[in-house]
């Protein structure tokens, strides 16, 4: 089993996590969707978007998501990568 590696996207307002979540969707992001904020992350609107990163491209998975974000306009807080659970 190897670990997944996630980027969480942090917000102040669940409006923009909920608009985040559909553009992120429409862009073909991987595993983009909305979940409780991690407390050891951030304790401000208390919904986060998770997203996949890809193995071995991190940064330019997160810079895809920085992108659309910037493009449409979209408030966040700060994007975080760590890793997740095990997948075989």
């Amino acid at each position: 089993m190897k670990p997944v590696a996630y980027g969480y996207v942090l917000f102040y307002t669940s409006a923009a996590a909920f608009r985040a979540e559909k553009l992120s969707g429409a862009a073909g992001i991987p595993g983009a969707r909305l979940i409780p904020t991690p407390r050891h992350l951030s304790s401000d609107c208390g919904v986060a978007l998770r997203f996949m990163l890809e193995p071995g491209k991190d940064e330019s998975s997160r810079a895809a998501m920085e992108q659309l974000l910037h493009d449409k306009s979209v408030p966040y807080e700060r994007i975080v990568a760590e890793q997740g659970e095990q997948t075989p």
